[in-house]
């Protein structure tokens, strides 16, 4: 909030609804000014729409809009028990309107709009941001999960090794759930049917040893124009330009108003640090050859694959993310979320 802003108590109050075609233009003007990108449709609402039961929220006061935030609604399994969940994301406000209780008041209207009859909430947020544990706490128990994401750049080209073949997206869930542990939250993907952006799935196979992944195509995630770069990576766009620098094979990064796109590989698994490596290798030529700059792999927290595929990647260029899960139940606590099934179409 500004030094100019009025007090919480002289504020006029919160008109909180559902979001409207009319509010589109200032959902978008909103996520420019926060997250330094834009697309034709804002994220957060290609997000919700994956799902179908989903609903977003837009807070506005005084005819602005200041704050928004999406729900979506899907099955789920709570240590191996069939539940309801929620997943809430984008709680955003507008810069000039934070500390004035807009957060608050969006918090309380998703636990309103999600009430009895969903007894489990869930968000997931990068390490060090806040807010979101207040919001599940508001709908019960909370506990903590956590899980990886590496950043892959592709442009490294190697020999793959082993034989990698295409597979199904149903066939290579499968071989997931085989040779990893049980899940302490699991959500069914739509193996059968389809996920929007699906843009291969590969298999390796190898006496007995065995690795996998999936693929989407994030074309509503990086790909939107950034419109700022930070100092750091604006320097290294500059050295990659550079013709000394040439044979670095330094990763493509945008300049300001240009797009990145990128591949999430989901469902990743592997049994031997050998094979990982020859589906890595696979992976990120398939996705070079697809004109792809950079991959996002999900890992699960202490996964003993993520040395293996860091030894394959430039250090520099290849950083590990840690997210963190926060879960608010109805019910009594159960164990601790040691390992997460993360929903590609969440993120």
């Amino acid at each position: 909030m500004s030094p100019d802003a009025p007090t919480t108590s002289s504020l006029t109050p919160l008109d909180i609804r559902p979001f409207a075609d009319g509010d589109l233009v200032e959902l978008r003007e909103l996520e420019r000014k926060l997250v330094q990108a834009e697309g034709a449709t804002p994220a957060m609402l290609r997000r919700a729409r994956r799902f179908e039961e989903h609903e977003v929220l837009i807070a506005r006061r005084d005819g602005r809009l200041v704050g928004t935030v999406a729900v979506t609604l899907k099955d789920a399994r709570l240590h191996g028990h069939p539940v309801r969940a929620a997943h809430v994301f984008d709680l955003r406000v507008d810069p000039d309107h934070r500390g004035t209780g807009v957060s608050r008041e969006l918090a309380r209207a998703v636990v309103d709009l999600v009430g009895d009859r969903i007894p489990v909430l869930y968000a997931t947020v990068l390490e060090g941001q806040a807010g979101m544990s207040e919001l599940a706490a508001l709908h019960g128990r909370v506990q903590e999960g956590a899980f990886l994401t590496l950043l892959a750049p592709t442009t490294l080209d190697l020999p793959t090794g082993a034989t990698v073949r295409p597979a199904s997206l149903a066939e290579v869930h499968a071989s997931y759930l085989a040779v990893r542990p049980p899940c302490d939250l699991y959500f069914d993907q739509p193996v059968q049917g389809g996920i929007d952006g699906h843009a291969g799935s590969w298999l390796v196979e190898d006496d007995d040893e065995v690795a996998g992944c999936s693929v989407r195509d994030d074309q509503d995630g990086l790909r939107d124009a950034a419109l700022h770069l930070p100092t750091g990576a604006a320097l290294v766009s500059r050295l990659a330009r550079w013709g000394r620098a040439a044979h670095l094979d330094l990763p493509r990064l945008p300049e300001p108003g240009q797009g990145l796109r990128s591949w999430t590989l989901f469902d990743v698994h592997a049994t031997g640090p050998e094979i990982a490596r020859s589906l890595l290798r696979h992976v990120l030529g398939e996705a070079r050859a697809a004109g792809i700059d950079c991959c996002t792999v999900i890992l699960e927290e202490g996964d003993p694959l993520l040395p293996t595929l860091r030894e394959e990647l430039p250090a520099l260029f290849a950083p590990v993310l840690r997210h963190r899960l926060y879960l608010a139940s109805r019910q009594a606590p159960g164990p601790p979320l040691r390992h997460l099934y993360v929903d590609v179409r969440d993120l």
